[in-house]
């Protein structure tokens, strides 16, 4: 037979168990399909003075079924319905087996839809702090990996300092003993200083004296013999200034007397030899006083 033949087959099967109001008994326990109720029938419970109703069928293996479609709680001895949902084809029941027993360990419920709620908002919470766990967990990571690279850098950091530190004194080191050493090289400067211009002073009289020389080597004997003059002349000066004005000009007058009564007797002596009126001598100035120029300057 083909698949669709099963199909269309189950499905008028279907149909006639529900017009048979038949239903399909299904456990909430990993949802296995246990059987097919055939009716549900009401049996008294003289424990607790009331009706409890019972679903009778056959399993899947062919064999005659019945169990309650509730439970006597053992602690609160209240009836508790086992049948969590029911529709026109299927009964989902909270029991495990066709055991008729009350344990705990024989049931497995379905939760409240108002508890279905609140576990999707609990179970919604917790992906939302789960999420957030991880976010914070990645930024953790980060902090600690940006943390190890800041240590590592204040390593770094550390080491350059110290090899700065280092750098710092070997400098500072070298430049004492520059400055040490500047400080002696200008002590000798100083003393270099000092014998230059012992030199210079030696060299400076050296070339006076050779200028000296030269002067004298240079001139002839007319410039010497008029040099000499002149250095007298400036004797004859200070010393002429060593004495008052007034005999100064006194002794100039008793010359210059002594000088004009010489002539007057010469020129009388030379008349009366008949040699006619001799022409007056020049007068050379000697010093500041004028004296005849007896070298022959007059007519012979």
């Amino acid at each position: 037979m083909s698949k669709r033949g099963v199909v269309l087959g189950s499905m008028r099967k279907l149909h006639a168990l529900r017009e048979s109001d038949c239903k399909l008994l299904v456990r909430v326990d990993g949802y296995v399909l246990a059987g097919i109720v055939t009716k549900i029938k009401r049996v008294y419970d003289s424990q607790i003075g009331r009706d409890r109703r019972w679903a009778l069928g056959v399993t899947m293996e062919g064999n005659i079924f019945e169990e309650p479609l509730d439970r006597k709680n053992p602690q609160s001895g209240r009836l508790e319905d086992c049948v969590q949902r029911e529709t026109e084809f299927m009964m989902y029941t909270a029991r495990k087996t066709f055991d008729s027993t009350d344990k705990d360990a024989n049931f497995s419920w379905l939760p409240h839809q108002f508890s279905l709620d609140n576990v999707k908002g609990m179970e919604d919470e917790v992906d939302g702090l789960r999420r957030v766990n991880l976010r914070m967990d990645d930024q953790h990571k980060a902090d600690r990996k940006r943390m190890e690279l800041l240590e590592q850098d204040a390593g770094n950091s550390s080491e350059r300092n110290k090899n700065l530190r280092e750098t710092v004194y070997h400098i500072t080191r070298k430049l004492n003993e520059l400055e040490m050493e500047n400080q002696g090289m200008y002590t000798l400067l100083m003393k270099l200083r000092g014998h230059g211009l012992v030199v210079e002073g030696e060299l400076s009289v050296e070339v006076s004296r050779a200028l000296e020389k030269g002067k004298e080597r240079a001139m002839n004997a007319h410039e010497l013999r008029i040099m000499k003059l002149r250095e007298d002349e400036e004797e004859r000066q200070q010393v002429r200034g060593t004495f008052p004005a007034t005999d100064a000009e006194t002794m100039r007058n008793a010359i210059k007397d002594v000088v004009e009564e010489t002539v007057d007797k010469k020129n009388a002596s030379m008349r009366q030899q008949g040699q006619g009126k001799p022409k007056p001598k020049p007068l050379v100035k000697e010093g500041e006083y004028e004296v005849a120029d007896d070298s022959g300057g007059g007519d012979t």
